[in-house]
């Protein structure tokens, strides 16, 4: 492996690092079952592991001690670091690590590429901020290297590692309509990227944007007792929500462009802390999918609700469903099945999860929408769909338009070829989930034959795993072949909706 190739590994490392630090430091899930789930990732292929592991392993650890340093070496305060954004913390954490105990980088190396970060996921001031606190960080460690205070390449124990979950807080402050908006929006957009569509958002009576393409808008609504738990923690159902709306978009080839949030609060959610908590949910998807909050509604209701209108944007054509011709394959990104797992585990402590319930746990409430690989497929594609109620019922969807069109198409699925995770049953009842189960949020397309090769050369490029699982016939009827060659006919058993 070339020094170029490691460099770059090691750079995904920290990104994955930080990412991880961040879902640590506002959920409640443990070292774990986080750092599972980033195993599970599609794109960890790409990832440095040993690099990986020794960041997230040595910050979440050492994470006293990395405090003690930075309020040690400069005239940051506790109430500065206690109220510091959660991603600059997570930063500065891992620049610190490296300063101190990774001697075969530079510190040059180390501070440019903490720079590096805080300009992928922080607002514009931000990597001075980082640049200036490392720097003066890293002239105090040299000093103590002189000296020979040097560590032994393993930061201490401290006598309670991690965070102290049963943290005492005080007393609980009600907002008022003018309050939760205000948290809401400086908490949702805070480091938000510029958006040359956008000419006004919140503060009129609409938002408007201007762009010369076309404009794909799609809502959807996310209910209590429905769509996640009534008491599940509110950074995941913000997290899982506004993921899992965006999905929509990536299946039209779109780039997101904002959301509106119509919001129903409980009494219960009328609180800073539980509002914020669902703010910062929405927050890190909003960033991770780079659309803001534009504007919305509030009203007080009996149970939570999330309704969201997501718009994107199209530079080229847009995906649809309908365009698909006999002898076209049919392909799936990633695996199916974990969410449906996963929801057994919902209302479970996280902490009392193995490593394998923990991360079909997070399946369900981390979804990921495929935005680059619907962007991609706007010219490899005939038609696309998200998968969320299930393969057996967006199959049947999928196609149609096509019937409305008067083309009567079908379609063989090879059950075998469906691609499923791990997980504690049998293959076939694991299979079985993936056709009926839902909540994947994965894409569903066909294409024709001479596109294979490029569609699974996307593969590569976008880390992820596409998978041919069967093709569209000239026939109506829907064929499930199982591994003896044995056909039956797919019955549509995925979520209903009523």
């Amino acid at each position: 492996m070339t020094e170029e190739h490691s460099g770059i590994r090691r750079r995904r490392a920290r990104r994955l690092t930080l990412q991880s630090l961040y879902q640590w430091q506002l959920s409640e899930n443990s070292v774990a079952s986080i750092e599972q789930y980033a195993q599970e990732q599609e794109h960890y292929a790409r990832v440095d592991h040993a690099y990986f592991l020794r960041l997230f392993r040595g910050v979440t650890d050492g994470q006293s001690d990395l405090d003690r340093r930075l309020l040690e070496y400069t005239d940051i305060t506790q109430e500065e670091v206690q109220k510091m954004d959660p991603l600059i913390l997570g930063i500065l954490r891992i620049g610190i690590y490296e300063l101190v105990l990774c001697r075969e980088l530079s510190v040059n190396i180390i501070i440019d590429e903490a720079v590096r970060l805080s300009k992928d996921f922080m607002h514009d001031q931000a990597h001075g901020y980082v640049n200036a606190i490392l720097d003066q960080i890293a002239t105090h460690i040299r000093r103590d290297q002189t000296k020979d205070r040097r560590t032994s390449g393993t930061l201490p124990k401290e006598k309670t590692a991690g965070k102290d979950r049963t943290e005492k807080h005080p007393q609980p402050r009600s907002l008022n309509e003018k309050d939760a908006i205000a948290l809401l929006t400086e908490v949702v957009n805070r480091d938000a990227l510029p958006n040359k569509t956008l000419l006004l958002a919140i503060g009129d009576d609409c938002a408007c944007i201007k762009t010369q393409n076309s404009v794909s808008v799609s809502t959807d609504g996310f209910y209590a007792g429905i769509h996640f738990p009534p008491d599940v923690d509110p950074f995941l159902i913000g997290y899982r929500s506004l993921n899992a709306a965006v999905s929509d978009l990536a299946a039209m080839g779109a780039d997101p462009t904002g959301f509106l949030l119509s919001l129903g609060l409980p009494s219960a959610m009328c609180y800073e802390r539980q509002l914020m908590r669902l703010a910062q949910g929405l927050r890190l998807a909003a960033l991770r999918c780079r659309t803001p909050l534009i504007g919305g509604n509030l009203a007080a209701t009996k149970d939570l609700s999330l309704n969201m209108t997501v718009l994107g944007e199209h530079a080229r054509p847009w995906l649809e469903r309908g365009k698909m011709r006999p002898g076209d394959i049919l392909f799936v990104s990633g695996t199916l099945g974990a969410a449906a797992l996963g929801f057994a585990y919902t209302n479970q402590d996280p902490q009392e999860l193995d490593g394998t319930q923990a991360s079909l746990r997070a399946a369900y409430f981390c979804p990921q929408p495929r935005i680059n690989l619907g962007r991609a497929l706007v010219d490899l594609a005939s038609a696309c769909i998200d998968l969320s109620d299930g393969l057996a019922s967006d199959l049947p969807n999928l196609l149609t338009k096509a019937h409305h069109q008067g083309r009567q198409l079908g379609a063989r699925l090879f059950i075998a070829k469906i691609p499923v995770p791990s997980a504690p049953l049998p293959v076939t009842k694991v299979r079985a989930l993936a056709l009926t189960g839902g909540d994947d949020y994965e894409l569903l397309f066909t294409a024709p034959k001479a596109n294979r090769s490029a569609i699974l050369n996307l593969s590569t490029q976008l880390a992820l795993r596409i998978t041919a699982c069967g093709e569209i016939t000239s026939s109506p009827d829907l064929i499930c072949v199982d591994e003896s060659g044995n056909e039956t006919q797919l019955r549509a058993e995925g979520y209903q909706h009523f």
